[in-house]
């Protein structure tokens, strides 16, 4: 559509069945045949510059949150947002955000934002460590009434990065992300660190704690998650 055409800012394309779905790193992503929200909105953010791309997907992680809180009413506490931009339930992923954006000079000209979201969907490949909301509740949830949920957080955190408030999103995304201040072992580079999550920064940076004192900051590509400590 984008190639073709000029499609409104805002578009929303869902399907009922992802044949070949992907995540972050090249990952794949699966859905269930008319169990899941599989959807991508198209979004014309030339307000935003090239340097502050990752504040997109942080509002978008927050409208994703918010969404699957809603809609798992209860169990706000055990569900965050876990850098980039997955959302966990209890350590297990029940949503998965990919961006493409496209620039025009040093702003962004064009977005792609596919999301992934188990509603009522279950019984995951061996080894996905993943969960369905349906699956945390017990019971299903009406996939047209989840879809308008996700739309309405969407505009309202849209309107916040349109509005360039961006400290406002930072710290609502910061105030969910899973580790925060919490002891970890990651994958630093190719070599296991056990190190403190301080937080993202508004480049997309996360920043982490070392027991020597020094704060590092790093890109998504140079960490990987190992095990959580206490």
């Amino acid at each position: 559509m984008l190639q073709e055409g000029h499609p409104a800012n805002g578009t929303l394309i869902t399907t009922d069945i992802q044949h070949a779905g992907r995540g972050q790193r090249e990952r794949l992503w699966h859905s269930h045949a008319g169990q899941d929200i599989t959807c991508s909105y198209i979004l014309r953010p030339a307000f935003l510059s090239a340097d502050r791309q990752f504040m997109l997907g942080a509002a978008v992680a927050l409208a994703v949150h918010g969404m699957v809180a809603e809609c798992s009413p209860h169990l706000e506490e055990v569900i965050s947002i876990k850098w980039p931009n997955d959302i966990l339930v209890r350590n297990r992923k029940v949503a998965g955000i990919l961006i493409e954006n496209t620039l025009r000079g040093m702003q962004l000209d064009s977005a792609i934002i596919g999301i992934g979201i188990n509603v009522n969907g279950s019984g995951f490949p061996e080894g996905v460590k993943a969960t369905s909301i349906a699956e945390m509740l017990g019971k299903e949830v009406g996939l047209e009434a989840a879809l308008a949920v996700l739309d309405r957080h969407f505009g309202v955190q849209y309107g916040r990065l349109a509005a360039l408030r961006f400290s406002e999103i930072m710290s609502g995304y910061n105030s969910l992300l899973f580790a925060r201040s919490k002891n970890v072992v990651l994958d630093v580079n190719g070599m296991a660190m056990s190190v403190k999550v301080l937080g993202a920064q508004e480049s997309g940076l996360l920043n982490l704690l070392h027991p020597d004192g020094r704060v590092t900051e790093h890109a998504h590509h140079e960490l990987g998650w190992a095990e959580a400590l206490t």
